[in-house]
C-alpha cells in the first residue's frame, strides 16, 4: 500500500525493485523519479478517481514487467464481496 501524494507520486522503493525499476525509467503512463518516486499524471489519477492522501494498493508482476495500481474504489469492490461471502453476509 502507498498514499498518493499532491503532486501524483508514490513511492515504494521494494515494489520498484522488484520490477527493476529505476530513477528515469520511463513507462507508457507512469515515469519513475529521482527520488524513487512513481509519477502518476494528472489525466491518470482523475481517471481512476485518486486524490491527493489516498492510499493505493501497488501489485508488482514482475515476470511480466507490469505493475497494476488499484484504486480504493476498486478495493472496496472486489474485498467488499469477498469478504461479506466469507462472513457469510451481504456486501454494501
Amino acid at each position: 500500500m502507498a498514499t498518493l501524494d499532491s503532486r501524483g507520486r508514490v513511492a515504494d522503493h521494494l515494489i520498484l525493485t522488484s520490477l527493476d525499476w529505476s530513477p528515469g525509467t520511463r513507462l507508457d503512463i507512469y515515469a519513475i523519479n529521482k527520488q524513487s518516486h512513481l509519477h502518476l499524471p494528472a489525466a491518470v489519477r482523475h481517471r481512476c478517481g485518486l486524490d491527493t492522501g489516498n492510499r493505493v494498493l501497488l501489485a508488482a508482476l514482475p515476470a511480466a514487467d507490469r505493475l497494476v495500481i488499484h484504486p480504493p474504489a476498486a478495493l472496496d469492490i472486489t474485498f467488499g464481496a469477498v469478504h461479506a461471502e466469507l462472513l457469510g453476509g451481504e456486501s454494501r
